[in-house]
C-alpha cells in the first residue's frame, strides 16, 4: 500500500531530525501543526543560536529530476478550502530535502518550486548538497 502524503512527510522530517542529532545538534519541534517550520535546529547547546527549518519531501519529476515544492497549503479561519501560499523569509531560515541519501540544506527562497537533477552537468543546487555547514553542523 502506498504511503499517504502526510505519512511520507513525517518520515522525512524524522530522518532529518535524526541526521541533525547524529551531528550533535539539539532539535526542537513545535507542538501542533500550525508553525510554518517543522523543526528548530540549535547547533550548539551552549549558544543561543537557532535555525527554523521546513523539511520538504522531494517528488520525482522525471528520470533524474526532483521537484521541491516550497509552498504550503493554508486554511484560514472560517474558510472551507485551503489556499497555496509561499513561505515568508521571516518564517523560516532553510528548506531541507533528501535526495538519493543526500540532504540538501537550502537557504530560504521565495520561488514556489525548486528542481534538483543530481546527475546533470549544470549541477543545479549542488552547492547545497550536504551543506550542513549552513546549519553550523
Amino acid at each position: 500500500m502506498a504511503k499517504q502524503t502526510k505519512e511520507t512527510g513525517t518520515i522525512t522530517e524524522i530522518r532529518f531530525q535524526l541526521a541533525c542529532l547524529e551531528k550533535g545538534a539539539v532539535v526542537l519541534e513545535p507542538l501542533g501543526d500550525y508553525a510554518p517550520y517543522d523543526c528548530v535546529v540549535q547547533p550548539d547547546y551552549n549558544k543561543a543560536e537557532f535555525f527554523r527549518v521546513q523539511v520538504k519531501t522531494a517528488i520525482k519529476a522525471s528520470k533524474n529530476s526532483y521537484k521541491i515544492n516550497t509552498s504550503r497549503r493554508l486554511r484560514r479561519s472560517g474558510e472551507k478550502s485551503a489556499e497555496t501560499v509561499l513561505y515568508r523569509e521571516d518564517e523560516i531560515d532553510f528548506f531541507a530535502t533528501e535526495i538519493n541519501d543526500c540532504w540538501y540544506i537550502i537557504p530560504f527562497t521565495d520561488k514556489p518550486q525548486l528542481y534538483v537533477n543530481p546527475v546533470s552537468e549544470e549541477k543545479n543546487l549542488d552547492e547545497y548538497k550536504d551543506a550542513w555547514h549552513l546549519l553550523k553542523l
